[in-house]
């Protein structure tokens, strides 16, 4: 799977791009929306075990963020919220 390729850093847009897929597309991976219409469920529950398993980077994101980007912090905040919260 593509995904396992995917490595989150700190130093590129990788990890802006990961709270932006959560942000985003949580919701609609969990919950069928006509966004991922063309997944089978399996690859959608790969994508959204993927998305928890990195979990530690949301938070560790945060406080890479949190003195030299403020206001992205919170928009990461709000995605470790989505993670923790959505089911």
């Amino acid at each position: 799977m593509l995904l396992n390729k995917w490595v989150l850093s700190f130093e590129d847009n990788s990890f802006i791009t990961y709270v932006d897929l959560i942000s985003n597309y949580y919701k609609d991976l969990l919950y069928g929306k006509k966004t991922f219409k063309e997944l089978d469920k399996e690859t959608i529950d790969k994508v959204v075990a993927w998305i928890t398993d990195k979990k530690g980077m949301i938070e560790a994101g945060f406080y890479y963020y949190e003195k030299i980007d403020p206001e992205f912090a919170e928009e990461v905040l709000g995605a470790l919220y989505i993670v923790e919260h959505t089911k």
